[in-house]
């Protein structure tokens, strides 16, 4: 049960090993992999603006070559805030931890032009753990560049 929302939000959905598996990309893939599942945005802030209220029922993740990654919460309409770093590879002593990604930046997305993106340089964490047999939790915290608070909240629940 634990691997089923592991393989989808970690895009290792042809890894048919145990979760905390890293996903692998083709060697010559030049497009990142994306895919995205169903839950519920429980909380996403940046500085002291909530925007719990436009965050979408949906997370999407991405998978690039160069061993990037980004959880992306989508908001409203057309806009998009992406957590996006490098996955660690070393495993933590909590056995519900199925991966963590250091975050260096954050990305904004009006998702009108490309004028409307900003890329913010940011340090912090999003992690994933399972909750029990049919939820996970995806929890994003950091602070960008000149130190504005930011975290996300996310609730994957297989059972919807």
């Amino acid at each position: 049960m634990r691997l089923v929302y592991a393989l989808c939000l970690s895009m290792a959905c042809s890894v048919a090993g145990g979760a905390g598996a890293q996903p692998q990309l083709p060697k010559d893939a030049t497009q990142p992999q994306f895919s995205s599942v169903k839950g519920r945005c429980l909380r996403i802030a940046i500085g002291t603006q909530d925007l719990t209220k436009v965050c979408a029922a949906e997370i999407g993740r991405s998978l690039h070559a160069d061993g990037r990654s980004g959880l992306y919460f989508f908001m409203g309409k057309d806009h998009i805030i992406t957590f996006t770093g490098i996955p660690l590879k070393e495993k933590t002593r909590d056995q519900n931890q199925i991966e963590a990604i250091k975050l260096d930046e954050v990305i904004l997305n009006d998702g009108k032009s490309q004028g409307g993106i900003q890329r913010i340089a940011a340090k912090g964490a999003c992690n994933t753990s399972q909750i029990d047999g049919t939820r996970f939790l995806v929890a994003c915290s950091g602070t960008m560049e000149k130190g504005t608070a930011f975290s996300a909240n996310f609730e994957i629940d297989k059972s919807l």
